[in-house]
């Protein structure tokens, strides 16, 4: 999870540039709420509820990496992904 736009798609950018089998894209509420499949969604909303540890100091580590990214202009200013669906791969969330 991302407060900003620009840090939530360098966020995804550096999942998509990690893995090639994985499929990453930022989201904002209006986004997931009412643009994404209801079993995407649902699916999304039920692991962002139960997140481990785990999960939440690698969401920290991957918020700072692509922080330090955006602020070093080494990822992209932008990259729309506006009408895409999207099947997400990771088992857990990446935040």
């Amino acid at each position: 999870m991302a407060e900003a736009a620009p840090l939530a798609e360098a966020m995804a950018e550096m999942v998509i540039s990690s893995d090639s089998l994985l499929e990453a894209r930022a989201l904002s509420h209006r986004e997931l709420f009412h643009k994404m499949r209801d079993i995407e969604r649902e699916r999304i909303v039920e692991l962002l509820g139960c997140r481990t540890t785990a999960d939440i100091a690698r969401g920290d580590a991957l918020r700072r990496a692509a922080q330090t990214w955006l602020e070093t202009a080494e990822a992209p200013l932008s990259r729309s992904h506006a009408g895409e669906e999207s099947r997400l791969r990771p088992a857990r969330p990446v935040i």
